[in-house]
C-alpha cells in the first residue's frame, strides 16, 4: 500500500508539472472492466492525497475519489490522439533492484522514443534519446527509488 501511494505521488511529480489544459489523466481501476476513468485536466480543480486514496475535485464542485488499492496505472496524453501506452504489466525493469545496468523488457512499443529517469523527488538524472533496447548503464546514481518514463509509460526501479 505504501509503495503504491509512493509510485502514484511520483508519477505526479513526474509529470504534473508538464500537463497543458488539452490533456487527459486516465486512471486504470482493477475493479473495472479494463476502461480507464478518464479526466479532463482543464476540468480539474484540484488533486490530494488523502491517507487511503486520491481526491480529484472538479470545477463544478464534484469529486472522484480514488482508492491506491483499486488503481493499477495512471497515464497522461493529450485529447485527441492516439497515444498508445504500455501496459503495466508487459514493460518490467529487470533486475530490480539494479546495480550498474537495468533492462527494460518486453518495451517494444518504446523503441526509438526517448527515455527519462527521475528521482523520487521528481528531478530528471538522466535522459537517453532514441533509446533503441540497449540496457541503460545506472552505476552513477545514488542509491534510492527512481522512475524510468516514457511514452506515457512509468516503471519504478529501485537502485542500490
Amino acid at each position: 500500500m505504501k509503495l503504491r501511494f509512493c509510485l502514484i505521488i511520483g508519477l505526479f511529480l513526474l509529470t504534473g508539472s508538464y500537463l497543458k489544459a488539452d490533456e487527459l489523466i486516465s486512471i486504470y481501476l482493477n475493479n473495472s472492466d479494463l476502461s480507464p476513468v478518464r479526466i479532463d485536466v482543464s476540468n480539474i480543480s484540484t488533486i490530494k492525497f488523502k491517507t487511503t486514496k486520491l481526491v480529484v475535485n472538479n470545477n463544478d464542485n464534484t469529486s472522484n475519489d480514488f482508492y491506491f488499492s483499486d488503481i493499477i496505472k495512471i497515464t497522461f496524453n493529450e485529447q485527441g490522439t492516439s497515444i498508445e501506452t504500455v501496459n503495466a504489466s508487459s514493460a518490467s525493469i529487470f533486475p530490480n533492484p539494479v546495480k550498474d545496468n537495468l533492462i527494460i523488457q518486453n518495451a517494444e512499443k518504446i523503441y526509438g522514443s526517448d527515455i527519462y529517469i527521475y528521482s523520487m523527488t521528481g528531478v530528471l538524472v538522466e535522459k537517453y534519446s532514441q533509446w533503441n533496447g540497449e540496457s541503460i548503464n545506472v552505476s552513477d546514481l545514488a542509491p534510492g527509488v527512481y522512475f524510468v518514463n516514457s511514452n506515457s509509460t512509468t516503471l519504478k526501479f529501485v537502485k542500490q
